[in-house]
């Protein structure tokens, strides 16, 4: 999986605004078919470009899956294996 394709995964996991996790509600700018720009310039799509990056850091380290990474993001802080918080601790990954 690309690290785009990554980014895109973790948006649509992920994104308070999209998915209900908050009652911030707005606008979401994340780009589902984004420019190769809109990776640079388009914030959301940023955002979750460095996240992409760092996941995979976080899914090599303690070798888990895309699917297991998620479903880590999505509960955190609860019920993640301590291998798998000290590594996004590590490599910043914040909810």
């Amino acid at each position: 999986m690309s690290k785009f394709e990554l980014a895109t995964k973790l948006h649509d996991s992920l994104c308070p605004k999209c998915n209900g996790w908050c009652f911030v509600g707005g606008f979401c700018s994340f780009t589902h078919i984004p420019s190769e720009k809109d990776w640079e310039t388009n914030s959301a799509n940023f955002y979750f470009l460095q996240l992409a990056e760092k996941a995979t850091k976080i899914m090599e380290e303690v070798n888990i899956s895309v699917d297991e990474f998620i479903a880590y993001a999505q509960n955190f802080p609860d019920n993640i294996p301590e291998n798998v918080m000290k590594s996004m601790e590590r490599n910043n990954f914040p909810r």
